[in-house]
């Protein structure tokens, strides 16, 4: 036996390997001279005795569809590659001789039907030489169909044409009449106590149980084949408004896996149904790692037939120009309500809107509803050839800190990290107020670090690992996600002659700040030289920062040897420091923050926030847990 086995080709060889090898061997005794006296090799042989095949090379088994004849046939042929064995007359002697000739393959082809309990109907359908190039295999070992990204669009459309072909009429598509018009029933319940799972699709009788909110206990129910049960509960879990593409994803396991699910049950009789996970993965059975496709292929696909490619791009043109009219011609004033006007005409989520349109190619949606810490970002643009994948322009701050990456960026001050974005620290880019100016929002790319992350999640990201292809029933707020920081990486475009010199003239500052203050012998020197450069008094200082006069007096006291930590950092955060200069500061004053949870979280506002405002880091360490800084002296102060 040859290689490259798969579950189809055993369990075929398991029912009928001598069928086959019967059929081989019929076909190379009947073209003998095809196969042999065709050869140069044997062309001086005057007449064959005796043959036979030593070994059947059975190789692998090709499977596809066969719609034409009736929805549940299949064609399927056995590759082999056989050893022929010969007695031969040479020169009017016969000598039994052996030869193996492997140049020879052949395909030996059968039809047959699938149910939910066996492959049956088993009929030949012919014999032949084997052409790779002509080959057809429309299903893998598990026949689970092959369709790569490139065709997803395709079968879509395919799916469209079968069930609802108004939809390349201008209608938006809705999943009810589809599921009337595949001969399905659609039931609501709630499956899971826990929302783990969103949908199941049924394809045979059984009795299926599921959970009770009014007694907290599971109730049996008799589910009748071609059944979709959609959880209304753990699909808004998901996200609002992904009840269609919940629909429809159900639907495509009828349409693309009826057949795999038959083919199951031949090693699992007790299936009877497809469970799929909120988690993104499918309960299905072990022991056959590609039906993981069955999932990938019908996420994929859902939005594909809600959005169909014609009608999302015709839309989306139209819907920039209204919306332009509206709110002008500004990205991130008119693109949030691109996105919004779309998810409510497909009925679909924001996140599942862009995704599509990304997807087709319209990568400046990348920028629109990127929910980070907490929020939702300014929208913002780049050029659409500056990320690769698995890159993002976004970050949330403890993936920031948690990360090494990122900190020689920091140190010096060069740059800061601005609307969850860590931006080079000049004046074109940020604002006085530390936002990022109309420049910096649509040209991203050119003032921005980006980084490589991949996902770290509770949601199941086997089957796609980075960050930018989770699933259409992926919530479009994700909280539930984290990253890990693998790379960090300078703008292309900071190559440039005007940031090469405005880089180096705010290092050159920053490098002349810190050989001032390593001069100076005291901290009252410091704090002086310090109020010199940034133009400020010890009155504007108090009335700004909430410290003290009476602290700040103290600072300028030549033998003061007692100083606190947290209004040092916040005088350091005040001034907006960069950590290169603050450390300076906390070596004159309390030596260093201690190696403690508290303490990391106090470095990392050091480095990572020195030039927000006091408040905004005060706000950071409560939800930290952590005391704010001058908690104390506010009070004082009033």
């Amino acid at each position: 036996m040859g290689k490259n086995h798969n579950q189809f080709l055993e369990y075929i060889l398991l029912n009928m390997e001598d069928d086959i090898c019967k059929r081989i061997k019929n076909f190379c005794r009947s073209n003998i001279e095809n196969i042999i006296y065709n050869d140069p090799r044997y062309n001086h042989l005057s007449k064959v005795q005796y043959f036979g095949v030593n070994d059947f090379g059975i190789q692998t088994a090709k499977v596809w569809e066969h719609k034409e004849i009736t929805p549940d046939t299949i064609c399927f042929e056995i590759i082999a590659n056989p050893e022929v064995i010969f007695l031969y007359d040479y020169d009017g002697h016969y000598s039994m001789e052996s030869d193996s000739y492997n140049k020879l393959w052949l395909r030996v082809q059968y039809l047959a039907k699938m149910d939910n309990e066996n492959i049956k109907d088993v009929r030949f359908n012919g014999t032949g030489e084997y052409d790779p190039s002509r080959s057809k295999h429309s299903l893998d070992g598990a026949l689970v169909p092959y369709i790569s990204r490139e065709d997803y669009d395709k079968v879509a459309k395919e799916f469209l044409s079968k069930y609802y072909p108004e939809a390349f009429s201008g209608s938006t598509v809705n999943p009810l009449i589809i599921v009337k018009r595949m001969g399905l029933k659609l039931l609501t319940r709630r499956i899971k106590k826990d929302k783990s799972v969103f949908g199941q699709s049924y394809f045979m009788d059984v009795s299926a149980s599921f959970y009770d909110e009014k007694t907290n206990s599971y109730k049996e129910e008799k589910v009748e084949a071609n059944t979709i049960v959609i959880d209304e509960t753990a699909n808004y879990y998901l996200s609002l408004n992904s009840i269609n593409i919940t629909i429809i994803h159900e639907c495509l396991h009828f349409y693309l896996h009826k057949k795999a699910f038959s083919f199951a049950r031949i090693y699992n009789k007790n299936l009877a149904y497809l469970e799929c996970l909120t988690s993104g993965g499918l309960d299905f059975i072990a022991g056959d790692d590609n039906l993981k496709y069955i999932e990938i292929q019908a996420n994929a696909i859902a939005p594909c037939v809600l959005m169909n490619k014609e009608s999302l791009i015709n839309s989306y043109e139209i819907e920039v120009m209204d919306t332009q009219r509206i709110y002008g011609t500004k990205f991130e004033n008119y693109a949030p309500h691109v996105i919004e006007n779309l998810a409510d005409k497909y009925g679909v989520t924001k996140y599942a809107v862009k995704k599509r349109l990304i997807d087709l190619g319209y990568s400046t949606v990348k920028g629109v509803f990127d929910y980070v810490d907490g929020h939702y970002l300014t929208p913002y643009l780049f050029d659409k050839d500056s990320l690769r994948e698995g890159e993002t322009y976004s970050i949330g701050f403890d993936d920031l800190v948690n990360s090494n990456k990122a900190f020689i960026h920091f140190a010096t001050g060069k740059y800061r990290f601005i609307e969850n974005h860590v931006v080079f620290n000049d004046s074109k880019y940020i604002t006085k107020e530390g936002t990022l100016t109309d420049y910096a929002r649509v040209h991203l790319d050119e003032c921005a670090l980006k980084f490589k992350v991949t996902a770290k999640s509770k949601v199941d990201l086997t089957h796609s690992p980075s960050f930018v292809v989770f699933c259409y029933l992926c919530r479009d707020i994700r909280e539930d996600l984290t990253y890990e920081i693998q790379s960090c990486r300078e703008p292309d475009k900071f190559k440039n002659t005007e940031l090469k010199k405005a880089g180096f003239e705010s290092q050159e500052r920053i490098t002349n700040m810190r050989v001032e203050l390593i001069k100076r012998r005291s901290f009252s020197e410091m704090f002086k030289y310090l109020m010199e450069q940034f133009k400020t008094s010890k009155t504007k200082l108090a009335d700004e920062s909430g410290i003290s006069r009476a602290t700040l007096n103290r600072y300028v006291d030549p033998d003061k040897t007692d100083f606190e930590l947290r209004p040092i950092i916040a005088l350091c955060i005040f001034l907006n420091l960069p950590p290169v200069l603050s450390e300076i500061i906390l070596k004159a004053t309390v030596g260093d923050i201690p190696n403690t949870d508290e303490g990391d979280i106090l470095r990392n506002v050091l480095t990572y926030m020195y030039d927000k405002s006091l408040d905004e880091v005060n706000d950071y360490l409560k939800l930290r847990g952590v005391e704010p800084l001058l908690k104390e002296e506010k009070k004082k102060k009033e």
